[in-house]
């Protein structure tokens, strides 16, 4: 989990967005777990990241951003 976390803190250190998307006031956010589908560039990783970025303190470990194109999901 470690790992996981490392790259989650990376992301968000790193992360800029310069617009909030309304779509964000859209979704049930209740939910443990939440996937966003759609095609390659449309922004689902900035999405999220934002979301997170803008509503969970760093180092809180109260949420954690992990992308299905990590290599410990390939196996």
């Amino acid at each position: 989990m470690d790992k996981f976390y490392q790259t989650h803190d990376f992301w968000m250190e790193h992360a800029k967005f310069p617009v909030h998307r309304s779509l964000m006031d859209n979704i049930d956010w209740s939910y443990r777990l939440i996937g966003i589908r759609g095609p390659r560039g449309v922004g689902r990783t900035s999405f999220l990241l934002q979301y997170a970025k803008e509503r969970f303190e760093r180092g809180t470990h109260k949420c954690l951003f992990i992308s299905m194109n990590n290599f410990y999901f390939q196996g």
